[in-house]
């Protein structure tokens, strides 16, 4: 499973949908182009950090994958890489899906998935499977710079065990009405 992880890596970055380092993952982060940012298992603290914090600017996944450096390069034809962002929603998607049924088959209780990915997610791993799911707005909220978001009801409703909702509940003008209506929404289902 692992060899064909990394095949879909090397044939994304062959289609040229594949930021490779940290300057070009930045940049693909900040122009909201990365649709999800893999780091090496092996990438130093201090490049893990900023990977997140590019997630983060981007409104993006990112993942530690189960490479090493030296692996994830030769995928994209470097001799070492300790981040890429994979800027394609269909080669991303594709990823994260073999990700999550590596992380099952490996042990894993669960993984992170954006709404889109957790109905096959579920599907592939069964009910015990955990799936956190950011990128989750409220019918009430506006998207801010979230691209890939759907309503906490319908991203329970594809499978989502756990959901991260932030902003809007944080920039709310009253933060415990805001929680409480997302409550109401999630009791729908």
């Amino acid at each position: 499973m692992t060899e064909h992880i990394l095949s879909m890596i090397g044939l994304a970055k062959k289609a040229g949908q594949v930021a490779i380092g940290e300057e070009p993952v930045g940049a693909a982060a900040r122009a909201k182009d990365a649709r999800v940012i893999l780091v090496a298992q092996d990438a130093a603290p201090g490049s893990v950090r900023r990977a997140m914090s590019f997630g983060q600017a981007g409104a993006c996944l990112c993942l530690t994958v189960p490479f090493d450096k030296d692996r994830l390069g030769r995928a994209l034809g470097r001799t070492s890489c300790a981040m890429a962002a994979v800027t394609d929603i269909g080669f991303a998607e594709a990823i994260v899906k073999k990700l999550a049924a590596l992380a099952k088959e490996s042990g894993i209780d669960g993984t992170v998935s954006s709404p889109y990915e957790a109905r096959e997610i579920r599907e592939m791993n069964g009910p015990d499977f955990l799936i956190v799911t950011p990128g989750i707005r409220p019918s009430f909220a506006v998207a801010d710079d979230q691209k890939r978001f759907t309503t906490p009801s319908q991203a329970l409703h594809d499978g989502a065990s756990h959901l991260v909702i932030g902003r809007p509940i944080t920039k709310a003008a009253d933060p415990a009405c805001a929680a409480d209506k997302i409550l109401e929404e999630i009791q729908e289902v």
